[in-house]
């Protein structure tokens, strides 16, 4: 067997996710509090961070309504009904400027009074992002993650970034053998990378588009 990296990388059979980076998904406002404690602290969102998110451009409108250790998304229209909602519970809010922030200021409150006013004016779509994790997959006696909920109607639309670690006394750098405009590189250690680096691929698969990024003895791909 070969002990060369990029051979390793290029085995597609022993593409095994081993830890989760980033997720997103669409769950009904209920089921929030399966995941989190009714008292639960939430903090209603007064800023917008689309730029940062890599999500599917369906949700690329919905605004940031409350932060909880991930973010969480509202349909547009049901801003101001939340708002209003939120104080005839004798919160004093005012909605944002921004169309994908809720509020101005701060304002914290618990997922139990965040749920029954998002069931309350109706909103039946919530969309959950979470970035910058390395929750591992494959340690001893964890227990599996329960993301998502799939009868949800938005579950298709479901991502998840998951990487694969190969184990090397070298550092892996990479360079794509011909130009693609689905193809971007990123060189590394110039000049002495001579060009190469970590290289990002966008990978057609059905009616959507994925990505992959290779590099640094990693493969990631959601």
């Amino acid at each position: 067997m070969s002990t060369n990296p990029a051979a390793s990388m290029s085995n597609t059979s022993s593409l095994i996710p081993t830890d989760l980076d980033s997720w997103n998904i669409s769950l009904f406002p209920g089921d929030l509090l399966s995941l989190f404690s009714p008292e639960t602290p939430v903090e209603l969102v007064s800023h917008s961070s689309i730029s940062i998110l890599k999500d599917d451009p369906f949700f690329k409108d919905w605004v940031f309504a409350g932060d909880i250790r991930c973010h969480m998304r509202i349909a547009p229209c049901y801003k101001a009904p939340l708002v209003s909602a939120l104080e005839e519970l004798d919160y004093v809010l005012e909605p944002s400027t921004f169309p994908t922030a809720l509020i101005r200021g701060s304002q914290h409150i618990s997922i139990l009074t965040f749920v029954n006013a998002l069931e309350e004016v109706g909103c039946t779509h919530v969309r959950i992002n979470a970035y910058g994790w390395k929750e591992r997959l494959d340690s001893p006696g964890a227990v599996a993650l329960i993301l998502g909920n799939p009868s949800h109607p938005h579950a298709h639309l479901n991502t998840f970034d998951l990487g694969t670690h190969y184990g090397s006394t070298a550092i892996t750098l990479l360079s794509p053998r011909h130009r693609s405009p689905r193809v971007t590189s990123y060189p590394l250690l110039t000049p002495v990378g001579q060009g190469y680096g970590t290289v990002h691929m966008d990978i057609p698969f059905g009616y959507k588009v994925m990505w992959a990024g290779l590099g640094a003895d990693r493969f990631l791909t959601n």
